[in-house]
C-alpha cells in the first residue's frame, strides 16, 4: 500500500506547481504564445507534464489556447496586466505633483496602493534640502489604522472586503477604526491623521476615471508640523495634490462624502 503524503510534502508540491506556474507566465511575458514543448524545454518537464499544467492553467482562465494549438495569456492574466499597467500609470503621472508637494511642504510624500490587507507604501519623495526628513520604506504594508489604509476603507468599492478586516478586529480597535472612517468621509476629501511616536501622517484618495479610489497621497512629518487639521495650509495643498492627480487621471469631480 502507498503510503500517504505528509502535509509538508503536499505544501512543498503545492508550491513547486505555483513555482513553475510563474515561469510559464514569465515565458508567455516574453514570447506572447507557448506551446507544451516550449515548457518542457524551458523547464526540463516531460512534454506530457507541460501539457497538463498548461491545461490546468486554461481550467483557470490564466491562458487559453489560440487558434493555432499555441497557448496564449488568458482573462485573468489579461486582467491582472491591464491592473499593473494602471498602477504604472497612475505612479508615473503621480510623480511630479508629489515631487511639487514635497518641495512645498518640506515634507515627505508617500504615495501608497491597496494591497488587500492595507495601504502598501509604493513611491516615497523626501525633501533634501531638510536636515532631518521622516523615512518610509516603499514596500511597507501598513496597518489598517495608519492614515492611508483608513482613506482606502472610507472608499474602497467592495465593502464586503472592508467588513471582513473589520470583522477580524477586536472591538475595541474596530469601534476607534470605524470612528476615525467616518471622520475621514466627514473631511470631504478624505484628509486623516494619526499620530505614532511623534509621526503625524495626512492622507487623501486619488480617484481614477471611474470615480474609483486607485491610491492615496500622504504627507509624513511631526506632530508640529501637521497636526493643524482640515483648515491649515499643508492639509489644502495635500488635498489639492489628490485633487489635481485624480483629474490627470480623468476623474472628473469630488465623490460625495
Amino acid at each position: 500500500m502507498t503510503e500517504p503524503k505528509s502535509r509538508s510534502e503536499l505544501r512543498d508540491g503545492d508550491i513547486q506547481a505555483v513555482t513553475r506556474c510563474a515561469e510559464i507566465l514569465r515565458m508567455l511575458a516574453t514570447d506572447q504564445t507557448v506551446r507544451a514543448a516550449d515548457v518542457a524545454a524551458g523547464l526540463g518537464l516531460q512534454r506530457s507534464t507541460a501539457h497538463r499544467y498548461l491545461a490546468s492553467m486554461a481550467n483557470a482562465g490564466l491562458i487559453e489556447r489560440g487558434e493555432d494549438g499555441a497557448f496564449e495569456p488568458g482573462p485573468i492574466a489579461v486582467h491582472l496586466g491591464a491592473a499593473a499597467m494602471r498602477r504604472a500609470r497612475v505612479l508615473e503621472i503621480a510623480a511630479p505633483y508629489m515631487a511639487a508637494l514635497s518641495a512645498e511642504s518640506h515634507e515627505t510624500v508617500v504615495l501608497s496602493l491597496w494591497g488587500g490587507r492595507g495601504a502598501v507604501v509604493t513611491r516615497v519623495e523626501m525633501d533634501t534640502d531638510r536636515l532631518a526628513v521622516v523615512h518610509v520604506p516603499e514596500g511597507r504594508e501598513l496597518p489598517l489604522n495608519a492614515a492611508q489604509s483608513l482613506v482606502f476603507l472610507a472608499y474602497l468599492p467592495d465593502r464586503q472586503l472592508v467588513d471582513r478586516l473589520l470583522s477580524s478586529l477586536s472591538m475595541p480597535v474596530r469601534h476607534d477604526i470605524e470612528q476615525s472612517i467616518q471622520q475621514v468621509k466627514s473631511d470631504g476629501m478624505g484628509a486623516h491623521s494619526m499620530v505614532v511616536q511623534g509621526i503625524h501622517a495626512v492622507a487623501a484618495p486619488v480617484f481614477d476615471a471611474r470615480g474609483v479610489i486607485c491610491t492615496t497621497v500622504a504627507l509624513i512629518g511631526t506632530s508640529d508640523t501637521l497636526v493643524a487639521g482640515p483648515e491649515s495650509g499643508l492639509w489644502k495643498a495635500l488635498k489639492a495634490t489628490a485633487e489635481q492627480i485624480s483629474a490627470h487621471l480623468g476623474h472628473a469631480s469630488v465623490p460625495p462624502a
